[in-house]
């Protein structure tokens, strides 16, 4: 495969994917570090973008090996944070003007969701 073609174009295959992940010439990682930048660049500038984060639940019935949070890690300590506790800090985040606000929910953890003081989204 043809690294600089690859790097040239929008969208790739999986095994121009899996091609980029199997680099180890460090000219090539050069390259394709330089490519990653030079995307990144466009699409988001120089800034650095804060959001605020909501994490409900450490608790997942799955068992992705990739995953911290997996159910058959034993060495994690799990928890779950109160629906009060949630709109409380998603209250502080709104406030302080984190845009966006993302909300975590592993798959076990169910809540009921309330409207927060002064939102008037969807």
């Amino acid at each position: 495969m043809n690294l600089s073609e690859i790097l040239s174009k929008k969208i790739l295959s999986r095994e121009e994917v899996i091609f980029l992940l199997s680099l180890e010439k460090e000219e090539e990682t050069e390259s394709l570090f330089r490519k990653a930048r030079e995307v990144r660049s466009d699409i988001c500038g120089d800034e650095v973008h804060l959001r605020g984060i909501i994490e409900f639940s450490n608790h997942c019935k799955q068992d992705c090996h990739y995953c911290g949070i997996r159910m058959s890690n034993p060495d994690i300590k799990r928890y779950r944070i109160s629906d009060d506790e949630i709109i409380k800090l998603a209250g502080f985040i709104y406030e302080s003007e984190l845009k966006p606000l993302f909300c975590n929910l592993v798959k076990i953890c169910i809540i009921r969701v309330r409207r927060l003081p002064g939102y008037s989204g969807g």
